[in-house]
């Protein structure tokens, strides 16, 4: 089995038959074939109605018509303020007992003054805060020195010069 129009050979009609169907290529030799056939003024009408079936950008030719229109203005954005929460802060003797931390711990059994944990046999002060010198790794030897809530600014540069001076050491 063979396409007389393309000149391929096939092993089956299915084959054949799938070609001649789905083929690109069977598809634009048949265009030539046929458009070898048709008298000029065929081929001209051909010509005309194959030109109306393509893409037309009308977008493009109304920008030449009648120019690019300016940009519209920009709205402007309404500015919301984010609503001011006032979170309890802790002062030198701690946290006050009516904050969610401590209403959630005392829902579970937790009572001021035991361990955490299941025999409450777990830590009973809160974890300290610990702050690290600028730049320095986690890790970092004499990185980190323990400055607390309730220190005053002083304090806290006090507390970061005695840990440089132990570096040296």
């Amino acid at each position: 089995m063979a396409c007389l129009l393309c000149r391929r050979q096939f092993p089956n009609k299915d084959a054949l038959v799938r070609h001649q169907q789905l083929s690109d290529l069977h598809k634009q030799n048949l265009e030539v074939h046929n458009r070898s056939r048709m008298t000029d003024t065929e081929l001209e009408a051909f010509e005309v109605k194959d030109t109306e079936m393509k893409y037309r950008d009308r977008a493009a030719e109304r920008r030449e018509k009648y120019g690019i229109p300016a940009p519209p203005v920009a709205k402007k954005k309404k500015f919301y303020a984010p609503p001011s929460v006032n979170y309890e802060q802790p002062t030198k003797d701690g946290l006050n007992s009516d904050n969610i931390g401590s209403k959630m711990l005392q829902a579970m059994g937790w009572k001021e003054g035991k361990g955490l944990g299941r025999n409450q046999q777990g830590i009973t002060a809160p974890i300290e805060a610990q702050l690290r010198m600028k730049g320095a790794g986690l890790g970092t030897k004499g990185s980190s020195y323990g400055v607390s809530a309730a220190d005053s600014y002083k304090d806290a540069v006090r507390k970061a010069m005695f840990a440089r001076f132990t570096d040296t050491e």
